[in-house]
């Protein structure tokens, strides 16, 4: 007898670890990959631009896949680098401390889609910031075999992204069984600490029993568990 099938939209090369953690849990993890990620337009500025700036500037990170571009191009070369983690749990906390700092440049390694709180404070604190795009994120719309099958006896689905859940949602509206997603939960999610310049997911799973919805912490910045009905 399976346990609880449980969505999983995290891009394919991402998924695996949270469907083995999901497995251990009793969980059968069901994969649909709703995104997909290609360089982005300043990826291959990146190290140039850190050596460039003033001494003392602070390279932000807000994403697992800014804290890879930041590695892949040799790391901060002695510039601060603060990024969401434990102690800062998310962008707006990321952007209380930049504030206080007050860094001669700010140089933000983010995606084409992320969320505009960061830049938003700095701007209101009138602190320089160039805003650097080293990953474009390629909303994935699976075709209607996949989609049917994949949405088919849910008993909840993980979402890890702020784009997904309206994806999926939508997409299970056009599907041959409409089903509704309800949100029932968030858990902020934690990154690895900065000097690491790599991301490291840890999971912590509630009890599957009885098929509730089951509390995710994962990397970057928030993870939404919904039940189907």
């Amino acid at each position: 007898m399976t346990g609880p099938r449980v969505l999983v939209t995290r891009a394919a090369d991402t998924a695996d670890e949270l469907c083995d953690a999901l497995r251990v849990r009793g969980c059968e993890p069901v994969p649909m990959p709703l995104l997909e990620f290609a360089e982005g337009p300043d990826a291959a500025a990146v190290a140039e631009t850190i050596g460039s700036s003033p001494a003392g500037s602070m390279v932000i990170i807000t994403s697992p896949r800014g804290a890879a571009a930041l590695a892949s191009c040799g790391g901060p070369q002695g510039r601060r680098v603060i990024a969401v983690g434990e102690d800062l749990p998310n962008a707006a906390a990321v952007a209380e401390v930049v504030v206080a700092a007050a860094p001669p440049l700010c140089l933000w390694l983010t995606g084409d889609r992320a969320l505009p709180t960061l830049g938003q404070r700095l701007a209101s604190a009138r602190l320089p910031m160039r805003e650097l795009v080293v990953y474009q994120t390629i909303l994935r719309r699976p075709p209607h075999d996949e989609r049917d099958a994949a949405l088919s006896d849910l008993t909840g689905a993980a979402f890890t992204s702020p784009s997904s859940p309206l994806q999926a949602t939508q997409m299970s509206l056009e599907s041959s069984a409409p089903r509704t997603l309800h949100p029932v939960s968030t858990r902020r999610l934690t990154r690895a600490a900065a000097d690491r310049q790599s991301c490291i997911a840890r999971s912590s799973f509630a009890n599957c029993t009885s098929a509730p919805p089951i509390p995710l912490r994962r990397c970057s910045s928030a993870t939404h568990t919904c039940r189907m009905h």
